[in-house]
């Protein structure tokens, strides 16, 4: 009898055994893509908790927050693309220099979200009586470029720009946005960070 029943737990330990390693692999996979995505994490937080929440079409404000800063204007990003071999073919440069660039294509560079002097004038909402600034299209998880050149991934709306208050060119040159070399714009759309908007109109303009 006795020998049955050390026969019997020899045969459970290693199941057992088995069931602890799984679990601590998946536990081990789990910490591992907490860490790695850490980032969406707390954006993930931040919009489910802390955020403002449009559907496609609602009004967008600037936020308290922002317009309390009193600067002239609101930065927008702009989502730009390495440029393409069709886009160098379309330039309006010599031949010379259109295989010069061609040659110096870098297939590695990404697509990431770029702060343009294309903004939302604060002047122009105090004339309007509004701090009406667009409508809501979609979220969107894009790469931003930081000062020190790490590309990460971070949330942002995507605003269809009230043309009231918004202007496309270079406010400090009253140009058309200048773009790097091997770059040209992605998409047509004003990219804005969450925190830098609202649902609602500003109390300044709803009591006047």
């Amino acid at each position: 009898m006795n020998t049955d029943k050390e026969s019997e737990l020899k045969k459970k330990k290693p199941r057992r055994s088995r069931g602890w390693i799984i679990a601590g692999g998946i536990a081990l996979l789990l910490s591992c893509l907490v860490t790695l995505n850490w980032n969406l994490v707390t954006l993930g937080y931040y919009y489910i908790f802390t955020a403002d929440h449009f559907n496609e079409g609602d009004k967008v404000y600037i936020s308290k927050s922002m317009f309390d800063v009193h600067v002239d204007g609101f930065s927008a990003f702009r989502l730009i693309r390495p440029s393409k071999r069709s886009d160098i073919d379309t330039m309006n440069v010599g031949e010379y220099m259109k295989r010069d660039l061609i040659k110096g294509m870098d297939t590695t560079l990404q697509s990431f979200a770029k702060p343009f002097n294309i903004t939302f004038d604060r002047q122009d909402m105090i004339k309007q009586k509004s701090a009406f600034i667009g409508t809501f299209v979609k979220t969107s998880f894009v790469n931003v470029k930081s000062p020190e050149g790490e590309i990460f991934l971070t949330m942002m709306y995507v605003i269809k720009p009230n043309k009231k208050v918004f202007h496309v060119e270079d406010a400090e040159y009253k140009r058309p946005i200048q773009l790097p070399q091997t770059y040209n714009l992605a998409n047509d759309n004003i990219y804005m960070y969450p925190p830098s908007v609202s649902s609602k109109e500003l109390k300044t303009f709803s009591t006047q």
